[in-house]
């Protein structure tokens, strides 16, 4: 007596599984990083915004009155610039200070970009450590740290520092900017104290240190001496939420000396302080109150400079609400971390004197990290979740596990795939149909849409009472068992 098995596969999964034979697998899986001051973008254009509408509201007279339709510049559906469907803002960070206005410490640069296709939107982060090759105003070729590209050009010419600064981050992301918001330490803590402080959630216990010379008075008055080739102060953040005015949460979000991974590590407070900040802004308490929004829009003119924008570029960008989750916005960080593989895309190399600490990217070329960007532009969401997965094979076919595990890599890059070629023995027919067993507690809402629509399952196994075990810690488990058995 003999036994036969076999998986129903439709004709257009097989004809894919084929194709995908043919054809070179893409690049690895990626995974994701953190980053800082998303809400700049959103706030110059809210706020800027916000007190237009309310400037013609208070300016309009009868009961019909529409200040946004009566607004005769004003375009039916506005639209920001775009290139190849993308619209990408460089958004700056810049260290300046009244008692040295000559320094240009650009320590933040994110580019934010917007997915018309795929209707996202993805902050890429670049390190200051970053090394990279970039043009000069005279058309002569450098080669420097990120952070210092601003200054370099400045100091070439005065007024093309932003424009340097832009050619070096379109040579590493592979992406056109077409607008570009750029602002002070100082704004930044009058931002958040306009809008009545912040609250931070935190996730644990954390101590770092803060230079001393940039603290205000009275924080340097109450110091907790610390001192590490300089004068620093101690600052402690206990576990949970806590409501931080401007100054506090500058401090938290830019803290790096004590960090486990310095500049990278400090990208995740950075990014609790993204959404506080958000959530604040774009709350009824700031946007329906004019006087918070005109005292935003007067700092903003103070401490921002920005590309020239019009009033339909605000439109545009408020508009963007309606088709972007801001929510669920992608967060990367180029470095070495990139793509959860430690030094696959940028890496530490040996110490250079010449050039102190830096990192730089395996492939100068760029073009690695440029499809990684697309892919994540993609499935943001998921790229978010960083999930792993293995294919499990319970039906006796040989090879079957590798080829839909192939496919899925193939067809979703951002997905990494542990290759455990697990066959499972099955004599009582326990594991029939297709099934995928969750073995993590972390919410991941985008993997688990996708994988269910990807497999054409209707619901993911949590609840596991059936032995069935993530042998290499999984996050999920695909197992295909038996469609159907027979024949003697």
């Amino acid at each position: 007596m003999s036994r036969t098995y076999s998986v129903t596969i439709s004709d257009d999964r097989m004809k894919r599984r084929q194709k995908r034979r043919r054809v070179t697998r893409g690049s690895e899986k990626r995974g994701r990083r953190k980053v800082f001051f998303l809400f700049l973008i959103l706030l110059a254009f809210l706020c800027a915004g916000g007190y237009y509408i309310y400037k013609l509201a208070a300016e309009c007279e009868g009961e019909g009155c529409n200040p946004i339709l009566g607004s005769i510049s004003a375009t039916i559906d506005p639209k920001l610039k775009q290139e190849d469907g993308l619209t990408n803002i460089l958004i700056v960070g810049i260290d300046t200070r009244e008692d040295n206005p000559g320094l240009m410490n650009t320590d933040t640069m994110i580019v934010l970009s917007v997915d018309y296709e795929n209707k996202t939107a993805v902050m890429t982060s670049i390190p200051r450590d970053l090394w990279v090759k970039y043009k000069l105003p005279n058309g002569n070729s450098t080669g420097s740290k990120i952070n210092s590209a601003y200054a370099t050009g400045e100091w070439q010419k005065k007024g093309s520092g932003i424009d340097t600064l832009k050619g070096a981050v379109e040579e590493v992301t592979g992406v056109k900017i077409q607008y570009y918001v750029k602002v002070t330490l100082k704004g930044f803590v009058e931002i958040v104290d306009t809008i009545g402080g912040v609250d931070i959630d935190i996730p644990e216990y954390y101590k770092d240190a803060y230079p001393y010379e940039e603290l205000p008075d009275n924080l340097q008055a109450s110091c907790k001496n610390y001192y590490h080739d300089g004068h620093y102060c101690l600052f402690e953040f206990k576990e949970g939420v806590e409501h931080m005015d401007g100054q506090r949460a500058l401090i938290y979000a830019r803290c790096r000396l004590l960090s486990q991974k310095g500049d990278f590590d400090r990208a995740a407070r950075q990014q609790r302080v993204i959404n506080a900040v958000k959530d604040k802004i774009l709350s009824s308490e700031t946007l329906l109150d004019p006087n918070k929004l005109w005292d935003m829009y007067n700092i903003i003119k103070a401490n921002v400079e920005s590309s020239p924008f019009t009033i339909n570029d605000i439109r545009a960008a408020i508009n963007l609400r309606n088709e972007i989750d801001i929510d669920t916005i992608g967060q990367v960080v180029l470095d070495p971390y990139l793509g959860n593989e430690i030094n696959k895309y940028i890496y530490r190399p040996t110490d250079n004197p010449s050039r102190g600490y830096y990192i730089i990217a395996k492939d100068q070329t760029y073009k690695p990290i440029q499809e990684l960007l697309a892919d994540i532009r993609k499935y943001p969401g998921i790229y978010n979740e960083a999930p792993n997965i293995s294919v499990y094979n319970a039906t006796g076919v040989n090879t079957l596990e590798k080829d839909w595990a192939d496919m899925l890599e193939h067809d979703n890059p951002l997905i990494k795939i542990i290759h455990s070629n697990k066959i499972i023995k099955n004599p009582d027919n326990q594991y029939t149909g297709l099934r995928i067993y969750k073995f993590t507690d972390a919410e991941q809402p985008y993997t688990e849409e996708y994988l269910k629509k990807y497999f054409g399952v209707e619901e993911i196994i949590t609840d596991i009472t059936d032995g069935t075990k993530a042998i290499s810690g999984e996050n999920y488990v695909v197992i295909i068992g038996l469609n159907s058995t027979g024949g003697e």
